[in-house]
C-alpha cells in the first residue's frame, strides 16, 4: 500500500502540464495576496482553491490507469481493488491539503513581512479545517467519476454537472420558485464539505461550541455519508470492470 501511495504521488508529479498549472494557481494566490496587503480575499478563496487544486491534481486519477493498462499491472501484485481506490484517494487528499496549506501559511508569512498583519486564531483554524475536508470530499468525488469515465473525463463530466446545477438555479430564481434546500443539497454534492465549518462569525471557542452541537453533527454525517457513496460508488465500477486474470 505504502508502494502504491508513493506512486500516485510520482504519478502526478510526473505530468508536466497539470504541475505547471498549479504552480501558476499557486503563484497567483501569493501575488494577489502581496498585491492586496491583506488576506481577506485569500480566507475566502482558500476553500475553493482545495476544490481546484484536487481536480488539477486528480483528474484521470484511476481512469487514466485503466486507459494507459496501468491497472491491469498492478493488479498483478497482492492489491485488492477496495484498497488501490482507498489508497489512490488518500494520496491525492494528502497531497491537495498539504498544497493548499502551504500556500495559506506563505501567504501568512507575506502579510507578516510586508504589512505587519496576523492572522486571528479561529480564521486559521476554520481554514485548515475547511481545506482539509474539501480536499478529502474533492477527492472521493474524482475517485468516483474517475471509475466510471477512462482518460481525464472525469474532470469534463464534473464541470458538465456543475454548469447544469448552475443554469437550474437560474431557471428557478426566473422562475421565482424557493431554491434554497435544492441549492444547498447541490453543493454538498458536487462540492463535498460545502460550508463545513462558519469561521467568520464568533470566536474560537464559540466555533468549538458548535462543533459539539446538532447542526455539526449534521454537517459531519452529511459530509462522511457523500463521501462514502463515492468511494462505495468508485470501488463498485472498478470491480464491474474486467481488467485482467486473477485480480482482485
Amino acid at each position: 500500500m505504502i508502494f502504491l501511495f508513493f506512486y500516485t504521488l510520482k504519478q502526478i508529479f510526473h505530468q508536466r502540464i497539470r504541475m505547471y498549472i498549479v504552480i501558476v494557481f499557486f503563484t497567483y494566490e501569493l501575488f494577489e495576496i502581496y498585491a492586496e496587503g491583506t488576506l481577506g480575499s485569500f480566507t475566502f478563496n482558500a476553500s475553493f482553491m482545495a476544490i481546484w487544486f484536487t481536480w488539477i491534481l486528480g483528474a484521470g486519477l484511476i481512469g487514466r490507469d485503466v486507459s494507459t493498462g496501468t491497472l491491469h499491472l498492478l493488479l498483478t501484485r497482492p492489491i485488492i481493488r477496495y484498497r488501490y481506490v482507498l489508497v489512490k484517494w488518500f494520496a491525492l487528499s494528502f497531497l491537495a491539503t498539504t498544497i493548499c496549506w502551504l500556500n495559506f501559511f506563505l501567504g501568512i508569512g507575506i502579510i507578516r513581512i510586508f504589512q505587519g498583519e496576523s492572522i486571528v486564531t479561529h480564521v486559521l483554524l476554520g481554514e485548515m479545517i475547511n481545506v482539509l475536508i474539501y480536499s478529502f470530499g474533492t477527492a472521493s468525488l474524482v475517485a468516483a467519476f474517475s471509475s466510471l469515465l477512462p482518460g481525464h473525463g472525469d474532470l469534463g463530466l464534473w464541470f458538465s454537472l456543475f454548469l447544469i446545477f448552475q443554469g437550474a438555479i437560474q431557471l428557478l430564481i426566473y422562475l421565482k420558485i424557493y431554491a434554497t434546500m435544492f441549492v444547498k443539497v447541490g453543493l454538498e454534492i458536487l462540492l463535498p464539505g460545502y460550508n463545513f465549518v462558519d469561521y467568520n462569525s464568533g470566536k474560537l471557542s464559540e466555533i468549538l461550541a458548535k462543533w459539539s452541537g446538532f447542526d455539526m453533527y449534521l454537517f459531519g454525517l452529511a459530509w462522511l455519508a457523500i463521501m462514502l457513496v463515492y468511494l462505495s460508488l468508485a470501488c463498485w465500477a472498478l470491480n464491474r470492470k474486467e481488467l485482467s486474470y486473477g485480480s482482485h
